[in-house]
């Protein structure tokens, strides 16, 4: 059992039922049965059985309210429900036997027969439908989850719900099975409850701890992120400082300026003076 998938506020009686009823779905492919349900693996196969059941009749009542468009009424289709119930519960019937029959009621309601080619896209229509992996078949099988966690929980199944469904007419079977699997339910809850409960504190304080540990996470990917940019903020400042430097001032270079010409008019001077003197003694000399 997983809390990861449940509301925040869900009770223990909540995902306790939830948890059956997944249990009753996938019994099918797992075949697995929990340790606490081990003397009721009889009765799990047939909830399962019967869920399947509705679930089917469901879809196919769903596609003779389409196929007879808006002249069909609620007499029609418990009509056609009976009729459908017995070849389904019969070894012998195959989809051709079931697809003959919704066309065949479906015509005479609309007062007009099926062509071939409409029973031909009637049965692939009925093929697409009745396959587990269809959102339609999905679907309704959701719902009817729907209803049977609303009874466990009010005694009472949604009406509301089920009319603007569609489903009024299954409620009789809807209710059946929903009164077997709470009788399943109260006694193993009578039996195992404290077991049950201790289980569900445990996997409520993971579920608290990985919460703990996620926000933890996200704190110190916060703060990472924050030194990384302080850290590239304090660089980029320094490099700035390195590249600007501060221009000498007008009065220093015009000092400059005047050494320079002070330092060529003395050179020149000390020129003139040697080859005065140069001049002198050249001159005695001669």
């Amino acid at each position: 059992m997983s809390l990861q998938n449940q509301p925040a506020n869900s009770t223990f009686n909540d995902i306790f039922f939830a948890g059956f009823l997944k249990l009753l779905l996938t019994y099918n492919q797992n075949r697995i049965v929990p340790e606490t349900f081990r003397l009721d693996k009889s009765r799990i196969v047939t909830f399962y059985n019967e869920w399947q059941d509705i679930t089917i009749l469901s879809c196919l009542l769903l596609i003779f309210r389409q196929a007879c468009c808006s002249k069909c009424t609620t007499e029609n289709i418990l009509n056609l429900k009976q009729r459908l119930y017995v070849l389904l519960t019969s070894q012998s019937t195959s989809l051709k036997h079931i697809n003959l029959e919704i066309t065949n009621m479906a015509g005479q309601v609309r007062k007009k027969e099926y062509s071939t080619k409409e029973i031909e896209l009637i049965s692939g229509l009925i093929e697409k439908t009745l396959s587990p992996e269809n959102k339609l078949y999905v679907m309704i099988q959701t719902r009817i989850s729907t209803y049977i966690v609303h009874f466990l929980n009010n005694d009472a199944l949604p009406k509301e719900l089920m009319i603007r469904h569609n489903m009024t007419e299954m409620e009789s079977e809807i209710l059946t099975l929903s009164q077997k699997i709470k009788a399943v339910v109260e006694l193993n809850l009578q039996t195992y409850s404290e077991y049950y409960k201790t289980i569900f504190l445990e996997l409520k304080q993971q579920k608290t701890n990985s919460l703990i540990k996620t926000l933890n996470n996200v704190k110190n990917e916060n703060k990472s992120l924050t030194n990384n940019k302080n850290q590239d903020s304090s660089s980029s400042t320094s490099i700035n400082n390195k590249g600007t430097t501060n221009p000498p001032q007008t009065s220093d270079v015009s000092k400059m300026k005047v050494s320079a010409k002070s330092e060529t008019i003395v050179n020149q001077v000390s020129n003139n003076s040697q080859n005065n003197s140069h001049d002198q003694k050249s001159n005695s000399q001669i």
